[in-house]
């Protein structure tokens, strides 16, 4: 018998979502990391990273003679998971499959009910009960008394209770300091040309907007000094010495971000990170996170009506965020923006209101992130699509289904397979959403992105190829030509759109 658990994320196609070409699913990595220190051997088969489609999955699934099979599924790319667990299963009757995620957490009895094919739904934080069932099919005991798993039983569907959440991070974090220069994900910033890689400091988010994914939990973070060594580990080993915080709100606790900043300092690192952040921290925070490397920060705003901030349960205001954005502004730190459009109730005063407000910032904004809300099952915004009528009352995550506006809305990016998710379309038509869309669109080329390629053609990068030209040879020379050539050009074409622009 395999005693190996088999830890699957189906190929999500040709657009980017939540983990990159080449890299592991982290979530996956979670998972194997936790199984393997407790003495379970366990293998990923990402289908991205690997790239393998879900007959290449199967293949090489049959080739180990797999007997557990974990899966994990984004709600986008929900049909080709599907499609991967019913090949499986005809492949190997005798496999015990396991699903997990957030997808399928918020979905367990669902996901029985429809899927035959599946065992098992681990729901929540899945390291502890992952392990502990998997330990439990490897020999032969009950699941009875596994805290976090839904599963058959004589032909009725058992959810065991919810799992506490795990406050000792360290515990259940991967083992960094195993990774070589290959397990690390190092991306690049396109314009800036700047490298980094991504570290995670905690899990949780307590704020519960209506539209996220992310339940409201505590956050909980780990140790200052796992953190700090990850960091150093990975700038030893990569040489790289940017980064990016992959956590939702690193800056959810003021006391955290403090000590972090404070630490950061402290072992005199040099390095530059950007973040997610709310908008709610003072100044003073701000100017610690600035003298600790902070250069970018993503804050989302979502809508600049606050009737609507308060139905979204956003918990922040436009005067938070006007502030927020002029203090980054002046301290010559990033500022990204995230907007949607179509939130419950809203109607085209509201989403003027966020025009207006994104136009009025324009000159501190470095660039906005604009989507139209669509409905996730692990939201809120499920049950009050539902009752609205946005979707049906009886509206099913695992029958075929395609969203009629996903093609005629003009997102240009966004959501992987974004046509398999309702978008909530309640006040706003389809037509208001393309026009809104394409003016904050003018505003994100003709401003936003000339300004920073001008920033960047007058600023380092033009610095260091006059700096630098004397002690490169030939070939780095010429790099460093296109890069400005490329970037000129891209200038010139910006004014060329908006001239001609009918």
């Amino acid at each position: 018998m395999n005693k190996t658990v088999y830890l699957i994320s189906t190929p999500a196609g040709d657009i980017e979502t939540g983990h990159l070409k080449g890299a592991k699913a982290i979530s996956l990595v979670f998972l194997r990391d936790y199984l393997i220190r407790h003495g379970i051997s366990s293998e990923i088969i990402d289908g991205d990273a690997d790239h393998l489609n879900n007959d290449g999955i199967i293949s090489r699934l049959l080739e180990k003679n797999a007997n557990i099979v974990g899966f994990t599924s984004y709600t986008t790319t929900r049909f080709i998971t599907y499609d991967a667990i019913r090949k499986l299963k005809i492949a190997i009757p005798d496999c015990k499959i396991i699903v997990g995620g957030r997808h399928f957490s918020s979905l367990a009895e669902e996901a029985l009910e429809n899927l035959l094919e599946v065992d098992y739904v681990v729901r929540g934080e899945g390291e502890v009960s992952l392990f502990e069932l998997s330990n439990a099919i490897l020999r032969s005991n009950n699941v009875d008394k596994i805290e976090g798993i839904t599963y058959r039983n004589n032909g009725s569907i058992i959810s065991t209770p919810d799992r506490p959440l795990e406050d000792n991070l360290d515990d259940i974090y991967y083992d960094y300091r195993k990774m070589t220069k290959e397990d690390i994900s190092v991306t690049t910033m396109r314009l800036l040309n700047t490298k980094r890689f991504a570290v995670m400091a905690g899990r949780g988010c307590p704020y519960g907007c209506v539209f996220c994914t992310l339940k409201a939990t505590k956050a909980r973070f780990r140790s200052i000094d796992d953190v700090m060594n990850e960091i150093e580990h990975k700038i030893k080993v990569t040489g790289v010495k940017s980064l990016s915080f992959s956590d939702s709100t690193l800056t959810a606790n003021k006391e955290f971000i403090e000590k972090l900043c404070k630490e950061i300092i402290r072992r005199n690192l040099n390095i530059k990170w950007s973040c997610y952040s709310r908008v709610d921290i003072n100044a003073e925070l701000l100017d610690l996170m600035k003298s600790a490397g902070l250069v970018s920060v993503d804050v989302a705003l979502e809508s600049g009506s606050p009737r609507v901030l308060k139905i979204i349960r956003k918990k922040i205001n436009v005067d938070q965020l006007t502030a927020f954005v002029k203090k980054c502004f002046f301290d010559d730190i990033r500022i990204n923006v995230f907007v949607l459009l179509g939130h419950p109730d809203e109607r085209e005063v509201d989403a003027e209101m966020t025009y207006e407000l994104i136009y009025r910032l324009r000159e501190y904004i470095s660039s906005v992130s604009l989507n139209v809300t669509k409905v996730f099952p692990d939201a809120a915004l499920d049950a009050i699509a539902r009752e609205r009528g946005v979707i049906p009352k009886d509206f099913s995550w695992f029958e075929p289904y395609e969203d009629k506006n996903a093609n005629m809305i003009n997102e240009g990016h966004g959501f992987r397979n974004k046509n398999t998710l309702p978008h909530y379309i309640e006040y706003l038509s389809v037509k208001y959403i393309n026009d809104i869309m394409r003016r904050i669109h003018d505003l994100q080329l003709y401003h936003f992105y000339t300004y920073s390629m001008l920033k960047v053609v007058t600023g380092s990068m033009w610095r260091t190829t006059l700096c630098d030209w004397h002690s490169e040879g030939v070939c780095k020379k010429l790099r460093r030509l296109k890069r400005v050539i490329v970037v000129l050009v891209s200038i010139m074409k910006t004014y060329v759109i908006r001239v001609n622009r009918p």
